[in-house]
């Protein structure tokens, strides 16, 4: 199995702090998820984005991430509404016609219209990230309020996730009760279950998928937490 060693939750890969790799994790209770995200996070990378997808009258869980503290406020992104992820429409940017000749190859054409096809809170976040060293990481936490935005097919899903990877990027995204099919385009998949949020340390955690040389047991039921 999978380990970083003592104290580290036996789910968590060292192969997680390699490389750039995308994390689906998912379940019935959105405390759970968002924690499971952060024992990631935190041992992939000591500087991440967390961008809390908020909604009105939203009542956050005060052990949640984002509202205890343990995501500093220097990485800590709010947006409310979830509108403000909504992704762009490429053709709709006039922007990037002051950028692209009109005999620029295709090669280099698809890779740009799929990085403003991303809502503008993510292109800043590629923007700032360094282009050497370790991968920079941010996590996506409630991603389920923005379901209505992304269609669940792989040919909407997968230039998302090409750009992240070939920017060089880590991405976390937390789900409450969306097992999507096209959850299986990420490296990693994890189903987060608790009985309620207020039983969030005793919750389970089962991989659906990852890299098939790492040793997961798929489906077996193991301790989303440390003891």
């Amino acid at each position: 199995m999978p380990g970083l060693g003592p104290g580290v939750p036996e789910w968590i890969s060292p192969r997680m702090t390699r490389g750039p790799c995308n994390i689906w994790i998912w379940g019935d209770a959105r405390l759970a998820v968002n924690r499971a995200a952060f024992e990631v996070v935190h041992r992939v990378q000591a500087r991440y984005a967390w961008i809390d997808i908020g909604s009105s009258g939203d009542d956050v869980d005060p052990e949640d991430p984002s509202r205890n503290g343990l995501v500093p406020d220097t990485m800590l992104y709010r947006t409310i509404p979830p509108a403000d992820l909504e992704p762009s429409h490429a053709l709709a940017n006039l922007a990037m016609w002051s950028v692209v000749r009109a005999d620029e190859p295709i090669e280099v054409l698809h890779p740009l219209m799929d990085f403003l096809r991303l809502p503008q809170l993510l292109q800043e976040i590629i923007g700032n990230a360094p282009s050497e060293g370790h991968p920079a990481v941010f996590v996506v936490a409630n991603a389920d309020r923005l379901i209505a935005f992304y269609p669940d097919d792989d040919a909407s899903s997968q230039p998302i996730l090409d750009v992240w990877k070939r920017e060089r990027l880590t991405a976390v995204v937390t789900l409450l009760d969306h097992p999507r099919k096209d959850r299986f385009l990420y490296d990693y998949v994890f189903e987060v279950r608790s009985k309620d949020s207020a039983s969030w340390r005793d919750a389970r955690i089962l991989c659906e998928k990852a890299p098939a040389d790492q040793g997961f047991r798929m489906g077996v039921p193991l301790r989303a937490f440390p003891g």
